[in-house]
């Protein structure tokens, strides 16, 4: 299949997980992402909300406010073309709908640099066993985040692809901008694809 068809059909079934199999999804993934320390050595975080079956993330975004973690949002910033940019989240923060219909934090005060970001959990829709991502094909994340192809050693922020273990693929072909991801955690397992997921 093409990179069209893997979207398709992956996005086709995950939109058909019950909202109780999302719920342990998530909560395997949570366990995961606790247990690789990866909210005991880092602070600012970047997480999604999710929309279109993406594995669910309400209960992560709780559980890094409670452990008073700094979270940011993504958004469509208007007058940055096609690049996200990540403002605060707190609990009682009011969300406005973008023009996908997708929820975001209102565009007030200064955003974090994504280069201060400690770690981005981030949605895809399909993944490999090397780190490739398929995403919805806007081509967002990696716009922003191309300045990371000049760190070959550690770099932050550290990209990790939050996902059901259903989205893994054979092999996605490479293109040249594409960013990697450190990491992927699904429901089943940590995927660690580079050094700095380690440190």
């Amino acid at each position: 299949m093409n990179t069209r068809q893997i979207r398709t059909t992956i996005r086709q079934q995950r939109r058909v997980l019950s909202s109780n199999r999302q719920r342990v999804h998530q909560l395997s993934v949570l366990r995961h992402l606790k247990q690789s320390g990866l909210f005991k050595r880092h602070k600012r975080f970047a997480v999604y909300l999710h929309d279109d079956g993406e594995l669910h993330t309400d209960l992560i975004i709780k559980t890094l406010l409670k452990m008073k973690k700094r979270v940011f949002l993504p958004v469509l910033y208007p007058y940055s073309k096609n690049q996200l940019w990540f403002y605060p989240y707190k609990a009682d923060t009011q969300l406005i709908n973008n023009r996908f219909d997708i929820a975001e934090p209102p565009i007030i005060g200064k955003p974090i640099m994504p280069s201060f970001l400690d770690v981005v959990l981030m949605p895809l829709v399909g993944f490999d066993n090397k780190g490739n991502r398929i995403g919805m094909g806007g081509g967002f994340y990696d716009r922003t985040f191309s300045f990371t192809r000049r760190y070959s050693n550690k770099r932050l922020p550290l990209l990790i692809g939050l996902a059901h273990d259903l989205q893994r693929c054979m092999n996605i072909k490479h293109q040249p901008w594409d960013i990697r991801l450190d990491g992927v955690i699904t429901e089943k397992k940590v995927m660690k694809f580079t050094k700095a997921f380690y440190s």
